[in-house]
């Protein structure tokens, strides 16, 4: 019985000698093809997975509830508008920076309850915390809003200064900030 195993497997007598190497070299290279064709449609699913993420223009994001928020009163030093950019690593989202100085507003403390309560109304939700001191920051909170996220950010006293000067306001600004929505 073993013996008729054996005969089954082994290709027929008028077959060249070199048959079994053939049909095995083929097959290898079939499915080596077939490897690199999945390998090629992964990774251009993966490219266009990345390249294709939405952000919103600056005029979309202009449009959210909230996102053009600043402290009434406030005087603005500098406002940018930034379009959104799109690439392999799925870009940046369009932004809208805006610095300025609240001269009527006691202290940081009543600007971010502030911000808390007008932000709160439009939808958006306060991140727990605050982010540590950086650079010329003092302090950092953020509030989000489905996929986006609202920044006030507090000055340190010496960038409110060099701020001021550079937009030609005088110094002494009670409480410098930016909000950067994004």
């Amino acid at each position: 019985m073993g013996d008729r195993f054996e005969e089954e497997r082994r290709p027929p007598s008028d077959w060249p000698p070199d048959t079994p190497a053939r049909v095995s070299e083929t097959v290898g290279r079939a499915c080596s093809l077939l490897a690199l064709a999945v390998l090629a449609t992964t990774a251009l699913e993966a490219v266009s997975a990345c390249s294709t993420t939405r952000h919103p223009t600056v005029a979309e994001l202009r449009a959210i509830p909230g996102a053009t928020t600043t402290y009434p009163g406030t005087v603005v030093y500098r406002h940018s508008a930034q379009e959104g950019t799109y690439g392999m690593d799925s870009g940046n989202p369009a932004m809208l920076i805006t610095f300025g100085c609240a001269n009527a507003a006691p202290s940081s403390g009543s600007v971010l309850t502030w911000f808390d309560e007008a932000l709160a109304k439009s939808g958006w939700a306060r991140r727990p915390g605050s982010a540590a001191p950086m650079g010329d920051f003092d302090s950092a909170y953020t509030w989000t809003r489905g996929e986006r996220a609202f920044t006030l950010s507090f000055a340190s006293a010496r960038w409110a200064k060099l701020s001021a000067a550079a937009a030609g306001y005088p110094a002494g600004c009670p409480v410098a900030y930016q909000v950067v929505a994004q």
